[in-house]
């Protein structure tokens, strides 16, 4: 009577039977050591008693590999990769005027058609800005957007077609920027002018010594003064080893002229402590040396304007921050000191 094959226990899809020869066969090479560290604890042999080899089933679980990671872009990277087409809206007539600082006015119209928008500016000190080369620089910033004659009224003017933008979505935004910085690059005429004196005359001082350098060499160039306000203005002169910038401001109450000093020491101390790198800030209540002579500056002995006392903040610009890389950013902050000031002074009053 044939002995019954014992019956073995049912595997999963998860387990793998691994057939190996008898310790005693030794025809083949030896069993492999298929255990690992990380398998499950060794199950019991089922021995087969059938024919000289008998087979030893070792049961194992199987260890899948591990799936392959799959990188899903997010719905904002797809849509900054692949930025959505919004539909275009119909353009529309626009007819508004707009007040900014120191009295500039803007004008934004549509007085052809409404895909043909005009941006005018006028600007109080605009005479003073044509006389340091403000045309040059807005027709070499604006180049085919520039309407001449002007709007009548305001002091310069620039056209946009909407129907000949740029195909470009970042050519479009630098446009807006550009036309956005009207009066930045209208008012940056005396600066550049001052840059470009600073290296004429550096370029002429490092052909003599200290002492047999021509005297308009050592004096620098002319004051170029900018009226900006009413009774206020900014000076610039140029000089072979810097550029000194000048703000003429009137301090209409006595707590003004205190938080002002406060807040110009705060320059001084800062430079001091931690930002070796910042332009020199001096202040005081008489005109600078650099103004003697200059028409229009108000002295000490002449006494303040009608209902305030005038002061002068003065910034001295050395060559690390005259460079062609650095000079954009520091025209851009240093014109609109003034506004900056006085918005801290009337802040801290009202804490």
């Amino acid at each position: 009577m044939r002995p019954t094959k014992p019956q073995l226990p049912e595997l999963s899809q998860r387990d793998t039977i691994l057939r190996t020869r008898h310790p005693s066969d030794k025809t083949g090479p030896a069993p492999r050591d298929l255990t690992s560290r990380h398998a499950s604890p060794r199950l019991p042999e089922c021995a087969h008693p059938i024919g000289p080899h008998r087979e030893v089933l070792r049961v194992r679980p199987h260890i899948p590999s591990p799936l392959p990671t799959i990188s899903i872009p997010t719905h904002e990277q797809q849509n900054m990769a692949n930025p959505p087409q919004l539909p275009r809206a119909p353009p529309v007539s626009i007819d508004q005027t707009v007040s900014d600082f120191d009295g500039v006015t803007f004008h934004i119209s549509t007085p052809e058609s409404k895909s043909k928008i005009l941006v005018s500016i006028q600007i109080r000190c605009y005479a003073d800005l044509v006389r340091y080369g403000a045309e040059q620089v807005l027709r070499r910033e604006y180049g085919g957007l520039v309407v001449s004659p002007p709007e009548p009224g305001y002091d310069f003017s620039i056209q946009i077609d909407l129907d000949g933008l740029p195909a470009d979505p970042s050519a479009r935004e630098d446009l807006v920027r550009s036309v956005s910085l009207l009066k930045r690059n209208a008012m940056a005429a005396p600066f550049e002018h001052a840059y470009e004196e600073h290296y004429r005359l550096r370029e002429e001082a490092s052909k003599y010594t200290s002492e047999e350098a021509p005297q308009g060499v050592r004096e620098g160039g002319e004051v170029m003064a900018v009226h900006y306000r009413e009774e206020e203005a900014i000076y610039v002169k140029a000089s072979h080893d810097r550029v000194t910038v000048i703000f003429s401001t009137v301090f209409r109450e006595e707590t003004d002229r205190v938080f002002g000093k406060v807040f110009i020491q705060e320059f001084v101390d800062a430079r001091r402590r931690a930002i070796q790198n910042a332009p020199q800030v001096l202040f005081r209540h008489d005109p600078p040396l650099e103004l003697q002579g200059v028409p229009g500056v108000r002295s000490a002995a002449a006494g303040a304007p009608a209902g305030g006392e005038m002061g002068y903040v003065t910034f001295v610009l050395f060559p690390r921050h005259l460079t062609p890389q650095r000079m954009p950013e520091v025209i851009s902050h240093i014109q609109t000191f003034r506004d900056y000031f006085h918005y801290h002074i009337k802040a801290s009053k009202v804490r």
